[in-house]
């Protein structure tokens, strides 16, 4: 491809100069002239200024770089100079700190529906990458892509007046084997090669121009150490009509979008069969002898996307779903390391796709602690939760809500899901987790006890706010 300024700008005081890159400064009000301060805009493709207004101006002591990879493009109402001391502005093509693609709806479009998906792929650059691929080869090594305390991606997505921040996640690329579909057949995933292993999701809430900035943080620095800036998408009207809410009297569900009421009429579908052969779901027939019991088998992820389609063709409109250790649980056998659990993650995508093709909703419970009684299904015991076996703290269930290093490990993984899936108007309802009392022996066990209420509910409250903090445009 050709690769061209429309117009080269290198306005300065006193001389022409690069001046070494410094983290991103967010231009406030981009109506006023910008007097001071060092601005970076690194664009993917083409970088354009103004965007959004009508007019820009950089003048006085501002030190300004604009570059991108194909163009660089300065419209009517852009200004720049009257400069003093070492003000600048400089325009050049550059390659940017990293590559960056648009996935959906269409690589070669910017273009998405309100409230629908758009997927940002990212090629992160070559050191970092392998920094990555060191822990996953080796847990003690590298840059571990599920802390964000270690590697953060990070994107501000601006609409206007409108700014949300919305962060990366790690992703794998699988299918099914195609010889692991038939009964009994143990589940086996094939993972596929993908130059976008980093991933951002968002469904812009509001029609009209967009601009995305995407940075990545290591080892919790203060400021980017790459940063792409450039990133320019337009919202049209589409017929989602968005995420539920609460009603105006707080006692029905109503779509954002539309403000329409929404009755749920829906299905309990939970998960799939458990891996372990003698243990019984009501999927396969529970105790009846006369019906076979099979373990935890691809068909079984397909049976539920087979059992969305039927109960939308039904009439139904919301499944409750849980992410348990036996299906779509990211975290099990290590803490804060999800690399083992990715084709979990990958078919737990194939669900979200189902239920945004059949207009579906779903009622998703995040985290399963563990009971004490297996029932022949070792994921079910609290012995083998990895808060429990890799947290010192965490001696008993109850610790689990009050222990703060638990407390710091669960938002991370908090984070990662709600990156990953909290853009879906599919998601209806999030609960942090179901059936708590199932858990603590019985039901008196856990209504008998005050101190233990009280702190579930406080671990509640903290995590229910840190989850609208992550999920800010919704």
């Amino acid at each position: 491809m050709k690769k061209y300024l429309s117009v080269f700008a290198a306005f300065t005081a006193s001389q022409l100069c690069i001046a070494q890159q410094s983290p991103y400064t967010p231009v406030d009000d981009p109506l006023a002239p910008i007097t001071s301060g060092q601005y970076n805009f690194s664009g993917p493709g083409e970088t354009f200024s103004p965007f959004y207004y009508d007019h820009i101006t950089f003048t006085q002591t501002s030190e300004t770089n604009m570059t991108a990879k194909d163009r660089v493009h300065l419209q009517p109402g852009f200004h720049a100079g009257d400069y003093t001391g070492n003000g600048y502005f400089h325009a050049f093509i550059a390659n940017p700190d990293f590559n960056v693609v648009f996935i959906t709806p269409d690589e070669h479009l910017p273009q998405v529906g309100q409230f629908e998906k758009l997927e940002i792929g990212m090629q992160l650059p070559a050191s970092v990458d392998q920094q990555v691929n060191d822990f996953l080869a080796d847990p003690n090594t590298g840059l571990n892509p599920f802390d964000p305390d270690k590697i953060s991606v990070e994107a501000t997505f601006t609409n206007g007046l409108n700014s949300y921040t919305v962060y990366g996640f790690y992703y794998d690329e699988f299918t099914r084997d195609v010889n692991a579909m038939a009964p009994r057949a143990p589940a086996n995933w094939i993972a596929q090669p993908t130059l976008y292993h980093w991933r951002i999701r968002f469904a812009p809430p509001f029609t009209g121009s967009w601009y995305c900035t995407i940075g990545i943080r290591v080892n919790d620095e203060a400021n980017p150490s790459y940063l792409v800036n450039g990133i320019y998408f337009t919202c049209v009207p589409s017929s989602n009509q968005g995420w539920l809410k609460k009603g105006n009297d707080n006692w029905h569900l109503a779509y954002s979008g539309s403000d329409a009421s929404f009755f749920a009429l829906g299905q309990n579908i939970a998960w799939t069969d458990p891996i372990k052969p003698d243990y019984h779901t009501s999927f396969n027939g529970g105790n009846n002898p006369d019906v076979p019991n099979y373990p935890l088998y691809d068909a079984g992820y397909l049976d539920i996307l087979n059992w969305i389609a039927d109960l939308s063709q039904s009439g139904g409109n919301m499944v409750r779903m849980s992410a348990v250790p036996w299906n779509y649980d990211v975290e099990f056998e290590h803490l804060n390391n999800y690399k083992d659990r990715m084709n979990r993650a990958w078919e737990l995508d194939r669900v979200f796709d189902q239920c945004e093709q059949e207009n579906m909703k779903i009622s998703m419970e995040f985290e399963f602690i563990g009971k004490d009684d297996a029932n022949g299904n070792p994921y079910f015991l609290w012995s083998n939760n990895p808060y429990h076996t890799e947290l010192s703290g965490v001696t008993d269930k109850a610790h689990f809500f009050s222990d703060p290093d638990a407390r710091v490990a669960l938002k991370k993984k908090l984070r990662y899901f709600l990156s990953r899936w909290g853009y879906s108007t599919c998601l209806g309802i999030f609960a942090l987790t179901g059936e708590i009392n199932g858990g603590f022996g019985s039901i008196d066990d856990y209504e008998n006890s005050p101190s233990l209420q009280v702190s579930q509910t406080e671990w509640e409250e903290d995590l229910f706010q840190y989850s609208k903090a992550l999920m800010n445009y919704r």
